[in-house]
């Protein structure tokens, strides 16, 4: 989806379902956001509800701007995480009815997550169901293969770590749909907070598929 700048809001481009308002994908200043799902317990419909929070956060000017919006809310309706990015740096936020709590860069300079808290708290206090028992072993190796990268993060360097099935059918490339329960990769992104522009890979992102472009 693409929305022009209207007033001070900036223009925005994200991927999305019908009806949904905000997503994953970024904005004119360079600001962008993805999403990790999360499953829990916890259901708070008097807060924000998660995309309305992606659809503000994408109307934020910078990193920084964002960080002063989370620290005005109490918490979200559910549970997630999200990483937000500008060409200032990168913030992870895992986010549940209780609260937020906020993963820094790591040594490598990366944030890095899957489909578990990290956060012992928030993990505890959300009543945090392991419904992707694979998780961990996908966060260990994109860790792993980040690391092998020796600091130079590249586009085509972060498609390859989406397209990894190194540890079978559930692995970061998912192909489980032979299994009548089983899930695949829908769609990869990769997005240049600097240059204002991203990527968009219909598909697994090791196969045929559309190419869609975000530019700015």
């Amino acid at each position: 989806m693409h929305i022009d700048r209207h007033g001070d809001r900036p223009a925005m481009k994200f991927v999305t379902e019908a009806g949904i308002i905000g997503k994953i994908g970024m904005n004119e200043h360079g600001v962008c956001v993805t999403l990790n799902a999360i499953r829990s317990t916890s259901l708070d419909r008097s807060l924000l509800p998660l995309h309305l929070f992606l659809r503000t956060l994408l109307e934020q000017p910078s990193l920084s701007s964002c960080l002063a919006l989370i620290s005005s809310l109490p918490g979200l309706a559910s549970t997630c995480h999200i990483l937000i990015a500008d060409p200032t740096g990168a913030m992870g936020i895992e986010a549940a009815p209780q609260g937020f709590a906020l993963l820094k860069p790591d040594a490598t300079g990366c944030v890095t997550h899957t489909n578990h808290f990290l956060d012992e708290v928030i993990r505890d206090t959300s009543g945090a169901i392991n419904l992707w028992e694979d998780s961990p072993a996908r966060l260990r190796v994109v860790g792993e293969r980040i690391e092998g990268m020796k600091g130079v993060v590249s586009d085509e360097g972060i498609r390859d770590v989406l397209s990894d099935r190194s540890i079978g059918t559930k692995g970061i490339c998912r192909h489980d749909s032979v299994n009548e329960k089983g899930s695949d990769t829908l769609f990869c992104i990769t997005m240049n907070c600097t240059a204002k522009r991203g990527e968009v890979k219909c598909g697994r992102p090791d196969e045929d598929g559309a190419v869609i472009k975000l530019e700015f």
